[in-house]
């Protein structure tokens, strides 16, 4: 997420993707524990409320990917979220 929120990735873009894949397969967890370092390093990822993964608004169905919202420089950057059960 850093080198999103720092410009090193975007571009000049106000929105990016990130793709986890997880290597048990147990993409709850690998949620749980994201929310959990997201609920850590609130302040310094600029995190807006809601404070952890949200459904992504982009999609009208059941959510298949996540988003969380950020300010940098008063700005709102977006990054969406999609994990992948990898399999074993």
């Amino acid at each position: 997420m850093g080198c999103f929120l720092s410009g090193q990735y975007a571009g000049g873009s106000d929105r990016g993707g990130m793709i986890g894949y997880v290597m048990d397969n147990d993409v709850d967890y690998a949620k749980l524990a994201v929310n959990q370092a997201l609920k850590k390093y609130k302040k310094s990822l600029g995190l807006q409320d809601p404070a952890h993964l949200a459904p992504a608004s982009i999609l009208k169905e059941e959510p298949l990917c996540s988003e969380t919202k950020h300010s940098i420089k008063r700005n709102t950057f977006k990054i969406y979220h999609v994990f992948l059960a990898y399999g074993i």
